[in-house]
């Protein structure tokens, strides 16, 4: 989030989500992890009326906004994602296409100055992509951007989904319950991404945490218990049944009961094994556990002083377990206000937060690389071979 040096508010709260990239001697932060990333769908088809979803009989197979029936297995699903994501192409789409130069000759008096606009047409480059799933000639008709592209952010914790994060994406999005877990992932990537010939410094992952924080844990914990008084029956077991790819019908289960077993679907494989490692772990029942996960959607609930969540965050971000986390406000403003105001100067008194930023842009502050122009890249090698 960015926030004032001078009262340490945060300016940027809109997402609902925070992140906050751990360095030695200091904390970058970054926006909502969505922010920046690639994608390309298939266009949904037309609705009956602008708003209004198909309708579907009861009973009946639910419909596919992509016109397929049913859910492909997951390790259909990635390969087309790797496909839309090729750095190559995104980084010669990305703004590298497209150069204007733009000039004026007289700053004085710009209404009598005629204004000098013309591009180098051998700067622009077609894509032209075609693939078995979409196809594109481009070029995109924008300058390429201060920050070469976007900040390319990926979540999910599949073996494709590793493997993917590995060969394309600058910071990683992560869910874990516990140091060991989180330790084994990033290492996990870590070493992939040195076997896919990057750099592992330049690949940050950062865990989902949700800080319920008080002047004292006894505070903190009341502060929790309070929002989650709140959260209607109904609407805690919905939230497991979709975390649990919808196959967890608990309608006829006792909320003080425990978790009963389901079957595992296409859909969400990660999350719905960390919902039954949340629930075996904490021996939690059905309420326990839609109460835990409400405010996290699975990622890491941490509950205490701002000592006692600062000592969370280094532990993790010294043992090989984060470059940094996404803060998730359980509420806004107030939990919000609560991290700035308790956990980050606590962080500065360590030496783990910054206290200026380092730069104007995104990939600045995270201590990302500006990607080279693919294309000037290819020039600078064929003028370096002759």
């Amino acid at each position: 989030f960015e926030y004032s040096e001078l009262n340490q508010r945060a300016l940027d709260v809109g997402t609902g989500q925070t992140s906050v990239e751990l360095r030695h001697g200091h904390v970058a932060s970054v926006a909502a992890p969505g922010g920046g990333s690639a994608a390309v769908a298939p266009q949904a088809p037309a609705t009956p009326a602008p708003g209004v979803p198909p309708m579907q009989a009861p009973g009946t197979t639910p419909m596919s906004p992509f016109g397929i029936s049913s859910q492909p297995p997951q390790t259909e699903a990635a390969p087309p994602a790797a496909l839309v994501f090729d750095p190559p192409t995104v980084n010669a789409g990305a703004g590298s296409t497209f150069a204007i130069n733009i000039a004026v000759r007289n700053g004085r008096d710009l209404a009598s100055v005629p204004l000098q606009v013309s591009y180098d047409k051998n700067k622009l480059h077609d894509i032209n992509h075609k693939g078995e799933h979409f196809s594109v000639k481009g070029p995109l008709n924008v300058p390429r951007p201060v920050q070469g592209h976007p900040v390319v952010v990926q979540a999910g914790q599949s073996e494709d989904g590793r493997g993917l994060a590995a060969a394309s994406a600058e910071v990683i999005f992560t869910a874990h319950q516990n140091l060991a877990s989180a330790q084994e992932f990033y290492r996990d990537i870590k070493a992939r991404v040195a076997a896919a010939g990057r750099d592992p410094a330049q690949v940050l992952i950062m865990p989902g945490v949700a800080p319920f924080v008080g002047g004292t844990e006894e505070e903190a914990r009341a502060k929790y218990q309070q929002l989650n008084d709140l959260i209607l029956p109904q609407d805690g077991v919905a939230l497991l049944d979709s975390l649990a790819g919808q196959t967890l019908d608990l309608r006829d289960y006792p909320l003080d009961g425990p978790l009963p077993p389901s079957a595992e679907t296409e859909g969400m494989k990660s999350r719905q094994a960390l919902i039954r490692q949340i629930a075996d772990e904490h021996n939690f029942t059905i309420r326990q556990l839609y109460q835990w996960v409400a405010t996290a959607r699975g990622h890491y609930t941490l509950i205490g002083s701002a000592t006692q969540v600062a000592d969370q965050l280094e532990e993790w971000f010294t043992s090989e377990a984060a470059d940094g986390f996404n803060i998730l406000p359980p509420w806004l403003p107030g939990a919000l206000d609560d991290f700035v105001d308790l956990v980050i100067p606590e962080l500065q008194r360590r030496g783990l937060f910054r206290t200026a930023y380092e730069g104007r842009t995104l990939r600045e502050n995270l201590g990302l690389r500006r990607p080279q122009n693919a294309w000037t890249a290819a020039r600078s090698r064929v003028l370096a071979a002759e």
